[in-house]
Protein backbone atom coordinates (compact mmCIF):
# COMPACT_ATOMS: atom_id res chain seq x y z
CA UNK A 1 0.00 0.00 0.00
CA UNK A 2 1.49 3.41 -0.95
CA UNK A 3 2.34 5.77 1.82
CA UNK A 4 0.08 8.72 2.49
CA UNK A 5 1.71 12.01 1.41
CA UNK A 6 3.49 13.55 4.35
CA UNK A 7 4.95 17.02 4.19
CA UNK A 8 7.41 18.21 6.76
CA UNK A 9 6.49 21.34 8.66
CA UNK A 10 9.14 23.36 10.46
CA UNK A 11 9.32 26.83 11.98
CA UNK A 12 10.93 29.43 9.72
CA UNK A 13 14.00 29.58 11.98
CA UNK A 14 14.77 25.90 11.25
CA UNK A 15 14.17 26.42 7.53
CA UNK A 16 16.63 29.33 7.61
CA UNK A 17 19.16 27.20 9.50
CA UNK A 18 18.81 24.42 6.91
CA UNK A 19 19.19 26.89 4.02
CA UNK A 20 22.38 28.31 5.57
CA UNK A 21 23.70 24.79 6.06
CA UNK A 22 23.03 23.94 2.40
CA UNK A 23 24.74 27.11 1.20
CA UNK A 24 27.83 26.46 3.33
CA UNK A 25 28.14 22.92 1.99
CA UNK A 26 27.66 24.05 -1.61
CA UNK A 27 30.76 26.20 -1.42
CA UNK A 28 33.87 25.03 -3.22
CA UNK A 29 35.95 25.67 -0.10
CA UNK A 30 35.65 22.40 1.77
CA UNK A 31 31.90 21.88 1.48
CA UNK A 32 30.40 18.40 1.29
CA UNK A 33 28.11 18.35 -1.75
CA UNK A 34 26.49 15.07 -0.66
CA UNK A 35 25.34 16.68 2.57
CA UNK A 36 24.10 19.70 0.64
CA UNK A 37 21.97 17.47 -1.61
CA UNK A 38 20.47 15.73 1.44
CA UNK A 39 19.56 19.15 2.79
CA UNK A 40 17.94 20.05 -0.53
CA UNK A 41 15.83 16.88 -0.32
CA UNK A 42 14.60 17.94 3.13
CA UNK A 43 13.97 21.50 1.94
CA UNK A 44 11.94 20.18 -1.01
CA UNK A 45 9.82 18.17 1.42
CA UNK A 46 9.29 21.21 3.61
CA UNK A 47 8.19 23.19 0.57
CA UNK A 48 5.48 20.64 -0.19
CA UNK A 49 7.01 18.25 -2.71
CA UNK A 50 5.89 14.65 -2.37
CA UNK A 51 8.39 11.81 -2.10
CA UNK A 52 7.52 10.79 -5.68
CA UNK A 53 8.27 14.32 -6.91
CA UNK A 54 11.54 14.38 -4.98
CA UNK A 55 12.47 11.00 -6.46
CA UNK A 56 11.90 12.38 -9.97
CA UNK A 57 13.84 15.58 -9.32
CA UNK A 58 16.87 14.15 -7.52
CA UNK A 59 16.95 10.55 -8.74
CA UNK A 60 17.06 8.87 -5.32
CA UNK A 61 15.10 5.82 -4.25
CA UNK A 62 12.04 6.28 -2.06
CA UNK A 63 13.69 4.40 0.80
CA UNK A 64 16.67 6.77 0.75
CA UNK A 65 14.46 9.84 0.91
CA UNK A 66 12.46 8.43 3.84
CA UNK A 67 15.74 7.57 5.59
CA UNK A 68 17.07 11.13 5.27
CA UNK A 69 13.76 12.63 6.36
CA UNK A 70 13.72 10.38 9.41
CA UNK A 71 17.34 11.20 10.23
CA UNK A 72 16.61 14.93 9.97
CA UNK A 73 13.49 14.70 12.12
CA UNK A 74 15.36 12.73 14.77
CA UNK A 75 18.78 14.43 14.78
CA UNK A 76 18.38 17.68 12.86
CA UNK A 77 21.24 18.79 10.65
CA UNK A 78 23.59 16.31 12.33
CA UNK A 79 21.46 13.51 10.88
CA UNK A 80 22.30 14.64 7.34
CA UNK A 81 26.07 14.64 7.78
CA UNK A 82 28.14 11.84 6.34
CA UNK A 83 29.08 9.09 8.74
CA UNK A 84 32.69 7.95 8.95
CA UNK A 85 33.37 4.94 6.73
CA UNK A 86 35.64 2.07 7.65
CA UNK A 87 38.29 1.15 5.12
Amino acid sequence: MPRKPFFMKLPQSRVDELTDFINKNDSAAGGDIRVSIRGRVILASIRGMSVKQIMAKFGFKERTIWYWRSAYEKYGIEGLKSKPRLK
